[in-house]
């Protein structure tokens, strides 16, 4: 039988509302996490800027698929 991988991309995403907006100012964070059957081959977060909750989870998974490319 082949070898499979069961390669999983978890994803999170993190919003808040800034009402005295500054425009230099963060009000998101992302975050991934890679396995392949199991085991951990990539993670990582980063401070992002999105102006909804759906944008600041596009953005994760958007990360993620850009992390996991060989």
């Amino acid at each position: 039988m082949a070898n499979q991988n069961n390669v999983t991309v978890s994803i999170d995403g993190a919003w808040k509302e800034n009402k005295l907006s500054l425009m230099n100012t963060w009000r998101a964070a992302v975050g991934w996490i890679i396995k392949d059957n199991g085991v951990v081959i990539d993670r990582g977060k980063a401070p992002v800027f999105a102006y909804t909750p759906t944008q600041t989870e596009a953005m994760a998974a958007l990360m993620a698929i850009k992390k996991s490319k060989p």
